[in-house]
């Protein structure tokens, strides 16, 4: 079974005005936050801090369970499973489609030019966190390559390397304004986003 938490950011206090917001975290989460420039980074490091900590404890009777978080605009998710689990989240914005020439598979760049602009932003997202989910589950990042694998969007969203589907399954949350993807071998997931007051 795979969960998926989220959490709205836009009330968080800024945690250099008030550092006891990160007392539950471990030390190296503080050190991390406190070294960051940046207002939104800041918040958003401190809200996938809090949230996983708080995940972990709804979790707790599990003996090994495998999370995953991701942030972007005013939110973060974790992802949780006792199979190893990737997510991804982005903040709809215009396509780069200078990026999507450059790094995604042909298929997937002519799908993304057959569309008109509006459509286009949202299924850009839908690719890139599909991917993102993927890499991330796998352990390996963006150092994996975009290309490297293929999203056919259908109904559902699979996964195709050299032609073979790879063995893994994708689920979609609805968050207005996001795209989120998450990643599992297990095809067994909450219906729901779980939002969570931090």
């Amino acid at each position: 079974m795979v969960w998926v938490y989220a959490a709205n950011i836009r009330n968080l206090s800024d945690p250099l005005d008030k550092p006891k917001i990160m007392d539950s975290l471990p030390e190296d989460r503080k050190e991390k936050i406190v070294n960051i420039r940046r207002l939104l980074q800041r918040k958003q490091s401190l809200a996938a801090g809090l949230l996983l900590e708080y995940v972990k404890k709804q979790h707790q009777s599990f003996e090994s369970l495998h999370y995953n978080v991701s942030h972007s605009g005013e939110y973060v998710i974790c992802a949780v499973s006792p199979k190893i689990v990737g997510c991804d989240l982005e903040k709809i914005q215009e396509a780069p489609m200078k990026v999507a020439r450059r790094f995604f598979c042909k298929n997937e760049v002519e799908y993304l030019g057959s569309l008109d602009e509006n459509s286009r932003n949202g299924e850009f997202y839908r690719i890139w966190t599909a991917k993102e989910s993927y890499m991330k589950m796998m352990g390996k990042g963006l150092s994996m390559g975009l290309g490297t694998f293929e999203v056919a969007l259908g109904k559902g969203i699979n996964l195709f390397k050299e032609g073979k589907r790879l063995d893994c399954y994708i689920k979609e949350y609805d968050l207005e304004g996001y795209k989120i993807s998450v990643c599992s071998e297990d095809n067994c997931y909450a219906d729901e986003l779980l939002m969570v007051e931090i």
